[in-house]
């Protein structure tokens, strides 16, 4: 069974199989690779596990499946034990079925591969449509 702990900067070194969960706000339940002050932290054994969480986590987040579990009226949050209700029974489906946990985590991977690239193609064409505007003014001052 997975645990997580809230983080703590002063109480928890870092290592590489730590995964982070973001637990306050808008985003609650969103993975991450580092540490934020409003985070928990969950220890992986090894590099294999770690992905695996991530993967998983990152499923649920966009999934909305922590949504339900959020309280607060003002600041959004997640509570460690809803946390750890969700995650229990995500990996025990994904336990029982590693064959298409592995094939929808591909697909969750590709998608976001894909959306950040979109991202940066549309941030080109941002930087398209400013030179072009800058090329058109600069047409008009010429003698």
């Amino acid at each position: 069974m997975i645990r997580a702990k809230c983080w703590n900067r002063y109480r928890h070194e870092r290592t590489y199989t730590d995964v982070y969960i973001l637990s306050r706000g808008k985003n609650s339940g969103k993975p991450l690779r580092e540490p934020c002050p409003n985070c928990f932290v969950i220890r992986a054994v090894n590099d294999e596990q770690r992905e695996m969480l991530f993967s998983l986590l990152t499923a649920l987040w966009i999934g909305r499946c922590f949504e339900p579990y959020l309280v607060g009226t003002c600041v959004e949050l997640i509570r460690l034990g809803d946390l750890h209700k969700v995650m229990d029974e995500a990996l025990s489906r994904a336990r029982d079925n590693p064959a298409e946990f592995k094939k929808i985590a591909a697909q969750v991977n590709t998608s976001l591969q894909l959306e950040k690239q979109a991202h940066e193609r549309l941030k080109l064409i941002r930087v398209l449509k400013v030179v072009a505007s800058r090329q058109l003014l600069s047409l008009g001052s010429t003698p």
